[in-house]
């Protein structure tokens, strides 16, 4: 079908996909490509229709059309004038993953047109009368998402100025929301001065400068939304929520009519969002969703799942903390003496499903089930084969989990996971501690300070966050470069990585780069670009400083740190902290390398790969020293026991793998596999094998 883009037309509708206008003969295909399928939405002076790119595989898009036809002449400047200003802010603003590309601008036939990226999906206000009222949980939901897009505009100095319903859409393919509308957006070479011109913006959610004076601050859109939030928790119009007599919104009265109430801790972040004096509100999108976090870290301590367990947990460290009058973080002093002898948590044990026997035999530990009484495990230090049995299984995450950490002690374990939160256990007793929750994506890769004090994690939605583990807060978040909230604008992060003495951090990404992080700031240092793909995997090691000189022919120093990375291209790369092109290339692989791993004695690193083989390399020559075949699925992890015995490898069928790599054997004997699935992460006694579950679970499984 073709829909006529003449104003005049009294049958635009045509039924069939012609050039021409069978009615009034207008041309039906502007610029020989863009065709206007139905007219879904109208104004003073423009009109928008959904339509397709013929040019490009008839892909849908928006096609905006401005009209001068029976208007004057002031009108029809500020028409153009605002239909610049749109192509110019979406042209500036096109490489944000939420705000539609601009696909073309031009004139044609006396009227001029934008051409927009479409966006599948239900604005916010459709949302909400199909749906009815916003729960609190989606309107927190909506504030991390929309948060930093809004800190992205601001940093370019732009001011959307109408924020509102209509212009957020919920994207149909993922759910997340796309900020739309940026006719009246204006920039301002200096964002803290206020934006001045005409009356714009919506009433009701348009702050009191723009509607007196017509000046913006980027603290006017952060009123917008709190209007926004307030419109979709209570469903009734702003105006009808502004109490003429005090001046005041209304809302919480509104939604007390429906039998609801919000959280202290929301409700005080909306009602600094809703002061009617600019320097009483936020006065950046990032404080807010700062405020946000702390909110949420409180609000996931008070559900149901973990009340009681967080009881527990933090009356017995406090008294223990008062007892011996430890100011460290609380879980170094359980790291101070083995599980089954600390007092503290010695009562955890026994209230989980695993515990210790007071009376193994000397040498030996069990650990039994209280539900069945039966052993589950034995190890004596002389047995001769390892052999691995399932003990214990860490349920809490939603959807599968994508990554796992160990604490340098072995005491706690970290996982991310595809239902975007990180989560804080007790590795000895199975039991969740906390919650973190900032990701909007899955959380591909984590990685803990070797002070064991610090957590780095990466997602796919493109930031990389650092997290204080004492205090359960989110430390910094790392941004790519002046203006963009992401740490890598262009891709997903797939992994990251601490250098050995923990002062820097390395991460790779689906943008083919790889950056090079100040862990204490989070400042960009380095950017390397020699991967042909996507970088899948990075990893650390510090040789002897004799062989960094042998490799680098340079002088050993604390930070010359050698790292490796991998991708979808096949390659792996030998690198230097300080150098902008890599050592050495590593070549053998005919499908991408997922995941990296050297030896105790730094001297073997391990690859696996999606060509379903594991190969040995030795570090210094490049030399392949041994390839491991047996998988029947991509191997996208892989992991080396901290004595150097083992070799733990997981492919995408669910299939682990546990091969010799000691000295004893040929290099890479097959010892035993398992069912299980990836990550494979070894404790630091190389007693323990952690590994990823069915439907999110987390297997811990010891020799025996």
């Amino acid at each position: 079908m073709s829909y006529c883009f003449n104003p005049d037309c009294q049958k635009p509708d045509n039924g069939q996909e012609i050039d021409t206008c069978q009615t009034c003969g207008s041309t039906l295909l502007l610029q020989k490509r863009y065709r206007a399928w139905q007219e879904i939405g109208i104004g003073g002076m423009s009109r928008t229709f959904l339509g397709v790119d013929e040019g490009n595989q008839k892909t849908p898009c928006i096609i905006k059309q401005f009209s001068s036809h029976g208007h004057k002449t002031i009108r029809l400047e500020k028409a153009i004038e605002l239909f610049h200003q749109e192509a110019m802010r979406l042209q500036e603003l096109g490489e944000h993953d939420r705000i539609p590309s601009l696909l073309a601008s031009f004139e044609q036939e006396g009227c001029l047109y934008l051409v927009e990226e479409y966006i599948p999906g239900q604005n916010l206000a459709e949302e909400l009368s199909e749906r009815g009222p916003f729960t609190e949980a989606k309107i927190q939901e909506l504030l991390i998402d929309i948060l930093p897009i809004l800190t992205f505009l601001h940093n370019h100095n732009i001011i959307h100025r109408d924020l509102k319903p209509e212009n957020i859409i919920r994207r149909q393919k993922d759910g997340k929301f796309v900020l739309v509308d940026f006719g009246i957006a204006k920039q301002n070479q200096n964002i803290f001065q206020p934006q001045t011109g005409t009356l714009t913006g919506t009433v009701g959610y348009a702050p009191l400068e723009q509607i007196r004076g017509g000046k913006a601050y980027p603290a006017s859109d952060l009123y917008s939304l709190g209007v926004t939030c307030i419109h979709l928790l209570t469903q009734v119009p702003p105006n009808q929520l502004f109490d003429c007599f005090t001046g005041e919104l209304i809302w919480r009265s509104h939604l007390l009519k429906t039998g609801k109430t919000i959280g202290d801790h929301l409700g005080q972040i909306l009602d600094k969002l809703l002061q009617d004096l600019v320097q009483n509100r936020y006065q950046s999108a990032q404080e807010v969703l700062q405020k946000l976090t702390e909110s949420s870290r409180i609000y996931s301590r008070c559900c149901q799942e973990e009340t009681a367990l967080e009881i527990i947990v933090n009356s017995e460290i406090e008294a223990e903390k008062q007892a011996v009058n430890f100011q460290e973080n609380w879980i170094e002093l359980a790291l101070k003496s083995t599980a089954e002898h600390h007092p503290c948590f010695s009562s955890l044990i026994a209230s989980q499903s695993i515990k210790f026997l007071p009376n193994a035999p000397a040498q030996t530990h069990s650990i039994v089930s209280l539900k069945s009484g039966k052993p589950l495990e034995k190890y004596s230090p002389e047995t001769p084969e390892k052999i691995v049995k399932n003990i214990n299984r860490l349920q809490g995450h939603s959807a599968p989990v994508k990554a796992i950490a160990i604490g340098p002690k072995g005491y706690i374990l970290i996982s991310g996971s595809e239902d975007s939160s990180i989560r804080l256990w007790n590795l000895k007793t199975g039991q969740l501690l906390h919650r973190f929750l900032a990701h909007r994506d899955t959380v591909n890769t984590i990685a803990i300070h070797p002070n064991g004090h610090r957590l780095v994690s990466g997602s796919l939605d493109r930031t990389i966050l650092a997290w204080n583990l004492k205090n359960r807060t989110m430390a910094d978040r790392f941004f790519s470069h002046s203006g963009s909230p992401y740490s890598h604008r262009c891709g997903a992060v797939y992994s990251v990585a601490y250098s050995p003495d923990g002062r820097i951090i390395a991460s790779g990404s689906e943008d083919r780069s790889l950056k090079i992080w100040n862990q204490r700031n989070g400042e960009l240092l380095y950017r390397l670009c020699e991967h042909f793909g996507e970088v899948l995997c990075v990893t650390f090691t510090q040789p002897e400083p004799d062989l960094i000189s042998l490799m680098t022919n340079s002088d050993a120093h604390p930070q010359n740190s050698l790292f490796a990375s991998s991708g979808t291209d096949g390659l792996i790369k030998i690198w230097q902290f300080g150098n902008l092109k890599s050592l050495h290339t590593l070549e053998g692989h005919s499908d991408a390398v997922y995941s990296l791993a050297f030896s105790r004695d730094r001297k073997i690193l391990v690859s696996g790969s999606g060509d379903r083989t594991i190969k040995l390399w030795n570090f210094y020559t490049g030399e392949t020293l041994n390839t491991l075949k047996g998988h029947d699925d991509q191997i996208v992890s892989i992991a080396i026991s901290p004595d150097g015995q083992l070799l733990a490898s997981a492919s995408q069928d669910g299939i682990v793998k546990l091969w010799d790599i000691s000295d004893r054997h040929p290099l890479g004997r097959l010892l035993k596999t398992l069912r299980a699935y990836p990550p494979v992460v070894f404790t630091p006694d190389s007693q323990t094998l952690v590994t990823g579950g069915e439907n999110g679970d987390i297997l811990v499984q010891q020799f025996i």
